[in-house]
C-alpha cells in the first residue's frame, strides 16, 4: 500500500522461513527492488488503470505458473527497469501481462529460463509493448506471445535476438524487431520464429545482417509460418541457411547471400510464398 525501496522482495524460503505468499498492488506504484519468485508467484496487481514501475531485475519461480511479476489488470501502464528472467519450472516467467488494454515498457535483457515454457516474458494480451534491450532464448523463450489473446496492438523490439528460441510469436499482434547487432542463427528453431499463420513479424536490420550458424540447420529466422518481413541483408553462415521457411509468407527486402555450400534461404515445404527485392548471389560451390 506504499511505494517502495527495498534490496528485494521474493517469496524463495529464508533460513527459519517459510516459502509462499504473494506481494500485491492495489493502485500506482514505484517499486525499487529485485523481485524473485519461489513456490508462488511475487508480485501481482490486479489494479486497472494503475501505473506501476519496478526498478530492479525480476525473475520466475521454481514452482509451475510462479511468476516474477504477475500483471493481469484490464488497463494501465507497467514500466521495468532492469533484466528479466524466467524461472526454472514451467510457466514460470519473469513477467506476465494479460491485461486487454495495459501497455508496457522494459528497458532490459529478457532472458528465457531453464524449464521449458518459463520465458523470460510472457504476453497474454495488451496494447502497445516495448522492449529496449536484448532478448536471449534458454529452454524458455525470451519472449513469447501467447495464442490465446489477439488483441495485442504492436510489440516493438529494439535489440538482438540471441540463441535458440530468443522469440516467438504465437498470436496476430504485430511484432516489430529492430536490431542492434547481427542474428547469427544458433539452432533449428530459429532465433526468431513465427509460430502461427496469425503472426506478423517484420525485422528491421539496419547496418546489420541475418546471419546462418556453424551448425547444420541452426538458423537466425524460422519463417516457415505466418508471415516474416525482413528489411536487411540474409547471409548464410559457415553451416547452415540463415532463414529458412516451408508454409509461410516471407518478404526480403535486401540482398540473399550464399556462403561456400550454403544457402541464404532454404524451403522445407511446398507451401511458402517468397518474394525479394535485391541481389541473390551463390557461394562457391556450384548450385548454391
Amino acid at each position: 500500500d506504499q511505494d517502495i525501496t527495498v534490496l528485494s522482495i521474493r517469496t524463495t524460503q529464508r533460513t527459519g522461513g517459510t516459502a509462499g505468499g504473494q506481494f500485491s498492488i492495489s493502485g500506482t506504484r514505484f517499486v525499487n527492488a529485485n523481485v524473485t519468485a519461489g513456490s508462488t508467484d511475487c508480485l501481482v496487481t490486479t489494479a486497472s488503470g494503475a501505473t506501476i514501475t519496478v526498478n530492479g531485475n525480476i525473475t520466475g519461480g521454481s514452482s509451475v505458473g510462479a511468476d516474477g511479476f504477475n500483471a493481469f489488470q484490464a488497463s494501465g501502464t507497467i514500466t521495468i527497469i532492469g533484466n528479466i528472467t524466467g524461472g526454472s519450472a514451467s510457466t514460470a516467467y519473469g513477467l506476465s501481462i494479460a491485461g486487454a488494454s495495459t501497455t508496457s515498457t522494459i528497458t532490459g535483457t529478457c532472458t528465457g529460463g531453464s524449464s521449458s515454457s518459463a520465458h523470460g516474458v510472457r504476453y497474454d494480451g495488451g496494447a502497445t509493448h516495448t522492449i529496449n534491450g536484448d532478448l536471449v532464448g534458454a529452454t524458455g523463450n525470451g519472449v513469447s506471445l501467447g495464442g490465446s489473446q489477439s488483441g495485442i496492438t504492436s510489440l516493438t523490439i529494439n535489440g538482438n535476438p540471441t540463441n535458440n528460441r530468443a522469440f516467438i510469436s504465437t498470436t496476430s499482434g504485430a511484432v516489430v524487431i529492430n536490431l542492434t547487432g547481427d542474428i547469427t542463427g544458433t539452432g533449428s528453431a530459429g532465433n526468431v520464429s513465427a509460430g502461427a499463420v496469425t503472426a506478423n513479424i517484420t525485422i528491421n536490420c539496419g547496418s546489420y545482417k541475418i546471419i546462418g550458424g556453424t551448425a547444420g540447420t541452426s538458423y537466425a529466422v524460422n519463417a516457415s509460418s505466418g508471415r516474416t518481413g525482413i528489411n536487411g541483408t540474409v547471409q548464410a553462415g559457415t553451416g547452415s541457411s540463415a532463414v529458412i521457411t516451408g508454409n509461410g509468407v516471407l518478404i526480403i527486402n535486401g540482398n540473399v547471400n550464399g556462403v561456400g555450400s550454403q544457402h541464404g534461404l532454404s524451403f522445407t515445404g511446398g507451401g511458402s510464398s517468397v518474394f525479394i527485392k535485391g541481389d541473390v548471389s551463390t557461394g562457391s560451390s556450384t548450385g548454391d
